[in-house]
């Protein structure tokens, strides 16, 4: 489907939706949410709702004339978030004004819309905005700057079964090209970042896969270092940060007995939702 509604409380429809939210920074006040030039920045991050009643908005139809408009009109139906696209499984960037030189340099920014003329009509509705971002499935950058991206044996870009490319969630870079594309949706006035396929891969050969950069560091810890990561500088522009659960790991989670040690090689280690640091 285009459009897949999101219902939850709190957040719930994204592992840890608010665990990373900055501590100590207290909502606006009703006049601040209601005026689009309202200084967020000052004040702190944009009143978070009670109960979430929102809608996934892909970035190719946030760039037919007049739809973003049509889904804020929901708010008569008593909608109160929209999750639009910043960084889609394509893995394209909705936008080029404000976004990263990598992007820029790939292709892969488009004018799909102007981000913070989005972000203003969402805000003067008084919605939450909730920026999706795919993290490490990457099929255009991974191509166009391979040094970023998982590999064969022989060296050539590593695919999934489904012929997708991955950067490598052990490289920094690839960490600090998330991040800035997080940090321009953040500066164009979006209240919330939430990181999708912030995992390691999980289908293809993945036994055949090399790292051209690796540390130390297992699976599970890296992906919760580039949480970390992002969150402090997020929260430095006042903007929540969530990250979606894999359902591979959600099953192993409600599976107890396998929750223990296993990150099911993606990792993500199945254990209760916890509060990570800042």
């Amino acid at each position: 489907m285009a459009v897949a509604i999101l219902v939850g409380v709190g957040g719930g429809f994204a592992y840890g939706a608010h665990s990373l939210t900055r501590r100590g920074a207290g909502p606006l006040s009703a006049a601040q949410v209601s005026n689009p030039k309202a200084k967020a920045a000052k004040q702190g991050p944009r009143a978070l709702p009670r109960e979430m009643r929102g809608i996934h908005v892909t970035m190719a139809l946030a760039s037919l004339r007049g739809k973003l408009a049509e889904y804020v009109a929901l708010r008569r139906a008593r909608l109160n978030t929209i999750e639009l696209d910043v960084k889609d499984e394509n893995v394209d960037v909705g936008f080029v004004r404000g976004a990263p030189a990598l992007a820029r340099a790939t292709g892969a920014a488009k004018p799909y819309y102007n981000a913070r003329e989005a972000a203003r009509k969402v805000h003067a509705a008084g919605l939450y905005l909730i920026g999706r971002i795919v993290a490490f499935q990457d099929p255009i950058v991974s191509e166009r700057r391979p040094k970023l991206a998982l590999r064969n044996p022989d060296g050539t870009v590593w695919h999934t079964q489904a012929g997708l490319g991955w950067l490598n969630p052990y490289d920094r870079r690839v960490w600090n090209y998330d991040i800035a594309i997080a940090t321009a949706a953040a500066r164009a006035g979006f209240d919330e970042i939430q990181f999708d396929y912030v995992r390691f891969p999980s289908d293809g050969d993945v036994s055949a896969i090399r790292y051209p950069v690796r540390t130390k560091t297992s699976k599970a810890n890296t992906i919760t270092k580039f949480a970390q990561s992002a969150a402090r500088k997020l929260h430095k522009l006042h903007v929540r940060v969530s990250v979606d659960v894999f359902g591979l790991t959600a099953y192993r989670l409600a599976v107890w007995s396998l929750s223990r040690s296993r990150d099911g090689g993606v990792g993500k280690r199945c254990r209760a939702p916890r509060t990570w640091g800042q």
